[in-house]
């Protein structure tokens, strides 16, 4: 009897592990979604990785009837790669990316771009608080600097609540500071 229970349990942890969804970053910068033994490739979500700044990261991916949801993290050089005449004013432009893909292909897409040396964004990932996955940045507001002669900054959030994966990114810009 004991045999038997231990053998149906296991049974049942293998297949509902084999029909997961998940995500991961090939060197070429291509995203692969497997779910179970079904694989859709997306090409171009990010460069390759020893060409950017930081590593491509999914931090989702969702699979709601047989269309997937993925939220990623992505960089590249402001000027491109390799950097152009040195590395002077060659900074890091990083964005969060959501993609619902459909029938294999990307149907929809959004990107917000958390840190940047061209807008002047300073910004990180915040990471997991229960369901929200939370991106934040600080924006330099070049319009509003020469008529006070001081920096001014705007805090921007970006949130991704996975438990409405076809709502996307959501932004929250708060009241600008100096």
């Amino acid at each position: 009897m004991k045999f038997t229970l231990a053998t149906f349990i296991f049974a049942a942890v293998v297949t509902f592990a084999a029909h997961g969804q998940s995500a991961r970053f090939v060197s070429d910068g291509t995203l692969v979604i497997s779910d179970g033994a079904y694989r859709i490739r997306i090409p171009d979500i990010s460069e390759q990785f020893d060409h950017v700044p930081t590593a491509p990261c999914v931090h989702a991916v969702q699979k709601r009837h047989k269309e997937y949801f993925v939220l990623v993290t992505t960089s590249h050089w402001t000027r491109g790669y390799p950097p152009k005449s040195g590395g002077g004013g060659c900074g890091e432009e990083g964005y969060v990316k959501w993609l619902h893909i459909v029938g294999g292909k990307v149907s929809e897409s959004s990107e917000r771009r958390f840190r940047s040396w061209r807008d002047n964004r300073e910004g990180g990932i915040i990471g997991w608080h229960g369901s929200i996955f939370t991106v934040a940045t600080d924006d330099l507001l070049e319009d509003k600097i020469a008529a006070k002669e001081k920096d001014i900054w705007q805090s921007i959030t970006y949130a991704y609540d996975c438990r409405h994966p076809d709502m996307g990114i959501k932004e929250d810009k708060g009241t600008p500071h100096g």
